[in-house]
């Protein structure tokens, strides 16, 4: 899992205010790993990384990174309690015998090498030509933000803040 820090101090003191006005941040994480999830899928959807810089095209096939089946966009799920939230997606690959994390090859870049082989031979995608090649480049493609949160998901968070601490407000 990757963990992201929020350093803008307005949000951390709208999630004090709130944890200190409710006692269970739950509803306010559930509310923003919602809109977390739609964010990542609009990245997808839009072929662009979480700040709008757009990934890498493909070279093997025509169409938009990531989207041949969709598996990896809808496999991001959120999971909150009373202290955290965390979005992620634990769908990995299997290859060679051993199990690989699809999202962090995809977000990070991955270079694959052959172990037992003078060359990879491989499909870019199910029914495309056999390419044999020494290495191949899977470029980075990021999904979750990890260089500081972009300026979208700050007003979205803060949003998420502001209506569940006014609801507290208005219950007392």
């Amino acid at each position: 899992m990757i963990k992201i820090e929020v350093q803008d101090q307005n949000i951390i003191n709208a999630f004090r205010l709130l944890e200190e006005k409710t006692g269970d941040l739950t509803p306010a994480f559930n509310s923003i790993g919602r809109s977390a999830i739609s964010y990542i899928g609009l990245g997808f959807r839009n072929s662009v990384d979480p700040y709008g810089k757009p990934w890498l095209p493909l070279k093997w096939r025509s169409g938009q990174p990531l989207k041949d089946t969709g598996r990896l966009s809808r496999a991001f799920v959120s999971q909150a309690d009373r202290r955290q939230l965390e979005v992620g997606t634990n769908l990995k690959v299997r290859w060679k015998g051993r199990e690989y994390s699809l999202a962090a090859i995809h977000q990070f870049g991955a270079i694959v090498t052959p172990k037992y082989a003078k060359v990879l031979r491989f499909q870019a995608y199910r029914g495309g030509p056999w390419i044999a090649a020494k290495k191949t480049v899977i470029p980075p493609r990021p999904m979750i933000p990890l260089s500081g949160l972009p300026t979208s998901w700050r007003k979205m968070i803060f949003g998420h803040l502001t209506n569940h601490l006014g609801q507290a407000i208005q219950r007392r």
